[in-house]
């Protein structure tokens, strides 16, 4: 009798659980050549109790033409039509700004996801307000709690994944608690989900992997204006800084991801680019990281890349530069 009453007492959270509205927000340029494969994979969700918003962001080719298509079948596709070109921020406030579902979660038009990707997430966050996936890794499916320095600590590890937002389930309270920087063109999902970690009580990180990156055949080139690349290195002294604040301390691993950021500046900008200050605030940002960290566990290509960098600057900016744009 006592396993039957807790096979009907997890039955019937598990129906509480699945009853809760989860939206998807989309935002969409230029990715005719992706989008109906990336809108297949989110409507043949296992999850039904969803709505999709998809933002168009004025963009110039067919992607409108696909969004409306999709609309008039599922009642649950929502479209928001920008007249003009904002930028993925400005997209992806419009959808938090009219979300309804307790849960949010964002997907990239270029990319896929797994049938039982929301079903996965919302079983597994419990009481937590964000659950990270794996994105590049097959694991067991294994859930580690993890306290907010360590989410920001395991979010730029090397065994973790990158800062972006695809990937999560945010409870709505602290998503909407935030925005999107409109003025950062680089790294802004990183931005909105440090301060969304700032605002939660608890993160957890579920082993598996139910997203997958893909990559469109458009994309903005390798070459970029100096203060657009910038904004990465920007943001990591904003992390740092913040953490310091709110901790006392901040992890190795943003310290060395700001390293790291640092000295590849200069494989999407040109070396005669770079502001005088800015490079000076690069070199800084090198040499601070040797003498906290030293070498012990830096990977041998960065080591040896901030050496040629702090000896040679100019042939080592123009070097990579010319290197990465051939790549």
């Amino acid at each position: 009798m006592k396993s039957e009453d807790k096979a009907a007492r997890n039955s019937h959270k598990l129906r509480r659980i699945m009853n809760k509205l989860v939206t998807i927000i989309i935002p969409i340029y230029k990715k005719e050549d992706t989008l109906a494969s990336c809108l297949e994979t989110v409507i043949n969700q296992s999850y039904r109790d969803i709505e999709v918003i998809l933002i168009n962001d004025c963009s110039p080719d067919r992607c409108l033409e696909i969004c409306n298509s999709y609309s008039l079948k599922y009642e649950f596709i929502k479209i928001i039509d920008l007249k003009e070109n904002h930028g993925v921020s400005y997209a992806r406030n419009q959808g938090l700004a009219i979300a309804s579902g307790g849960y949010i979660t964002f997907i990239d038009a270029d990319d896929a996801v797994d049938t039982h990707y929301v079903r996965d997430m919302v079983q597994k966050i419990g009481e937590a307000d964000i659950l990270m996936t794996s994105i590049y890794r097959d694991y067991n499916g294994d859930v580690l709690e993890m306290s907010r320095y360590e989410a920001i600590d395991y979010i730029y590890r090397k065994d973790g994944y990158e800062g972006g937002v695809v990937g999560k389930l945010f409870r709505k309270e602290v998503a909407i608690e935030n925005e999107f920087p409109v003025d950062v063109k680089i790294g802004e999902d990183a931005y909105y989900l440090f301060n969304c970690i700032q605002k939660s009580n608890k993160c957890i990180y579920y082993k598996k992997q139910l997203y997958h990156v893909r990559q469109s055949k458009y994309n903005s080139g390798n070459w970029m204006p100096f203060e657009k690349v910038y904004d990465t290195v920007r943001l990591l002294d904003y992390i740092i800084r913040k953490t310091n604040d709110t901790f006392g301390r901040c992890p190795q691993s943003v310290y060395e991801a700001l390293f790291e950021r640092s000295i590849n500046v200069f494989m999407r900008s040109r070396y005669k680019d770079v502001p005088n200050e800015k490079k000076k605030r690069i070199r800084e940002n090198i040499i601070n990281y040797y003498k906290r960290f030293g070498i012990k566990g830096l990977p041998a290509r960065y080591a040896i890349s901030g050496i040629m960098y702090l000896l040679f600057p100019t042939a080592y900016a123009n070097v990579i530069y010319r290197i990465y744009i051939r790549s």
